[in-house]
């Protein structure tokens, strides 16, 4: 499959998409599909020092954080006088820090089981998956945010394996300064039980568990891609069916960005699953054919 983008104000942040969109183009799903290099994952941003998000509330000092729409300025100073507050204009509170809407780049990720997450090996890439970074959080619906860890989009049977998402997060951060912070909304869904195109599309069984976080944070954060792993658990419908694939993902493509206010969203296709196994589904088979 290929990869959709529009263009964006803001060359940084294609810059960074396009990246991505070229590692989870390469297939394989889970451990093996991202570059790994010995570079630095970034220093810590400034003040991040706080793990737990809560709902709602001003930037303080303290560990909860919430979606908030602006920082409020200082209170009066000495001799009567009063300090008007100062508006930082759109943002977050995270960790107990204001974080302005351009230092927030926030991933949809959205597929079937290997989303979800199915990996288990190499142990040597274990930290990578697993060991949080301070640029990488994950956000639920009313105001938790969370130090991102594997699973970011877990299903049933997830349990302790990883999916991508993490290395989305970090390898983002790679490419950024590191005040800007990277946030996984994500939700992969076994095909065994549901877990299809079909089923993303705005009113169906899984679009909300997604887009209910997301739409929370519309002008508060800055959108930086929905990336997608669908197509392969098509095969249990009939062949005209499976050729209506690129429609729908053009109508979850519409349905997305509508939702979120922002007809630009790059929204990335993954490619065909590498290494597969199996005949029925295998690279280069009718179903892979036509879909």
């Amino acid at each position: 499959m290929s990869c959709s983008r529009q263009t964006r104000g803001a060359g940084v942040l294609f810059s960074i998409v396009a990246s991505l969109a070229a590692s989870l183009a390469t297939g394989a799903c889970g451990l093996d599909e991202f570059p790994r290099g010995p570079r630095s994952l970034g220093q810590p941003a400034p003040g991040s020092g706080g793990e737990n998000g809560g709902a709602g509330g001003p930037a303080s000092g303290g560990s909860s954080g919430g979606a908030t729409g602006a920082a409020p300025g200082s209170g009066g100073s000495g001799g009567g006088s009063d300090t008007a507050p100062v508006d930082m204009g759109p943002g977050v509170t995270i960790a107990g820090r204001f974080v302005p809407r351009s230092k927030v780049i926030v991933f949809l990720h959205i597929g079937h089981s290997n989303m979800a997450g199915r990996a288990t090996r190499p142990a040597d890439l274990r930290g990578f998956f697993y060991d949080p970074h301070p640029q990488a959080f994950t956000y639920q619906s009313g105001g938790r945010w969370q130090p991102a860890r594997e699973p970011t989009a877990p299903d049933d049977g997830t349990g302790d394996m990883a999916g991508p998402g993490m290395a989305l997060l970090k390898t983002a951060a790679m490419s950024a300064s590191a005040d800007t912070l990277f946030v996984s909304i994500g939700h992969g869904h076994s095909g065994t039980y549901g877990g299809y195109c079909a089923s993303f599309r705005r009113g169906a069984l899984l679009y909300d568990i997604v887009m209910k976080s997301a739409r929370e944070l519309v002008g508060k954060v800055t959108f930086g891609g929905i990336f997608t792993m669908l197509g392969q658990s098509e095969y249990r419908f009939p062949p005209e069916r499976q050729q209506m694939l690129a429609a729908c993902l053009q109508g979850i493509a519409a349905e997305m960005r509508g939702d979120l206010a922002d007809p630009d969203i790059p929204f990335i296709v993954g490619d065909y699953e590498a290494g597969i196994s199996r005949a029925d589904i295998a690279p280069g088979g009718a179903h892979a054919t036509r879909i």
